[in-house]
């Protein structure tokens, strides 16, 4: 089969009878500024699409001076929550005219760097990061230092000159143990990842301020911080542990569903707890998994979705400034959605 020829600016000139220079004119959406008529306009339209033009993205990104591309770091692409925030990014750059270069950082890889260099070197219009335990200041000075316009999200970091969008961490926190202290709960142990992130210091600080005012024990044995590395491992030796607590602990909640997850296939097909008479449980979300189980699973929802759009309109709007915009942090609601898994049997 013969190749197809690449249609290019004087094919089209040549069908609808201008000059090249108003073809080009109009496809890079200059025709009102070069007075052409409305009728010329959608002619040149019209041919193109009907030859079926496809237009040099470099060659345009040359003549703009941006790529249309923007950089997305998320730690674990796997990671339901992690997904859902790059789906909802990704649509809403689409809608806007960006597409997106997303990468996976991994919660412990040792050389977030060459992640981030290679988005420089692509020249990307801008960056979304979720931060992992490894993204020292550093690398965010670097991106700085590219004139790169960044937007954290996810995780907050109190030494990085960048818009910041997270959720309430906090509330978090304060709202799932303040539940299961409604249930009757006094013994309430946590899950956490390691604290190096303040947004998992934040939930904990919540955490602690709902049992403190209800009047609940708060011990060191309550709180499990499982590391990244055989999360799966460590998680099954955490729940071992809390299991052999006397008095018995009453309630758990997992503040990260990459802990949640392995703990609750633990819980209900190797050691058969019956949930919730024996043990009452909160997890971050986890969709769809955590609606479908039976019970099914109480979680935190995070508004992914309004996470990922006001990502998106902060980092849009550091494209697009006439004027250097001042680094602002953004808090984003949760709830908490009550199923099975935490109410009284």
């Amino acid at each position: 089969m013969a190749k197809q020829k690449k249609i290019q600016l004087q094919d089209i000139a040549s069908v609808a009878g201008v000059n090249i220079s108003t073809v080009s004119m109009v496809l890079n959406g200059r025709a009102r500024e070069r007075r052409i008529s409305e009728k010329l306009e959608k002619k040149i339209i019209e041919v193109a699409t009907q030859l079926n033009y496809k237009p040099n993205v470099l060659a345009q990104s040359l003549r703009s001076g941006k790529s249309y591309i923007l950089g997305l770091i998320l730690p674990d692409m796997a990671n339901s929550t992690f997904a859902r925030l790059g789906r909802y990014i990704e649509e809403v750059a689409t809608q806007e005219g960006y597409r997106i270069m997303s990468c996976s950082s991994g919660e412990d890889d040792n050389n977030p760097e060459s992640l981030i260099n290679s988005l420089i070197d692509y020249q990307v219009d801008g960056m979304i990061i979720a931060p992992t335990t490894r993204m020292q200041p550093s690398l965010f000075k670097m991106i700085e230092d590219s004139n790169t316009p960044l937007v954290i999200v996810d995780r907050n970091l109190s030494d990085v000159n960048a818009p910041q969008v997270v959720a309430d961490n906090f509330s978090i926190g304060y709202s799932s143990a303040e539940h299961l202290i409604n249930q009757g709960l006094k013994r309430i142990a946590i899950f956490i990842s390691p604290t190096t992130l303040s947004h998992m210091e934040s939930r904990v600080s919540g955490y602690k301020a709902a049992m403190e005012k209800y009047r609940c024990i708060v011990e060191d044995e309550f709180i499990e911080v499982i590391p990244y590395e055989n999360i799966i491992e460590e998680t099954y030796k955490a729940i071992d542990r809390i299991l052999s607590l006397k008095p018995a602990v009453e309630g758990v909640i997992f503040m990260s569903n990459m802990i949640g997850l392995p703990a609750l296939e633990d819980l209900y097909q190797v050691k058969n707890i019956s949930i919730p008479h024996d043990l009452k449980l909160i997890s971050m979300e986890a969709a769809p998994y955590f609606s479908l189980m039976n019970p099914s699973i109480t979680a935190v929802n995070l508004n992914i979705k309004q996470m990922a759009e006001k990502a998106m309109d902060v980092l849009l709007a550091l494209i697009r400034a006439k004027e250097p915009v001042h680094p602002s942090a953004y808090t984003i609601p949760v709830s908490l959605t009550i199923r099975e898994s935490s109410v009284k049997s």
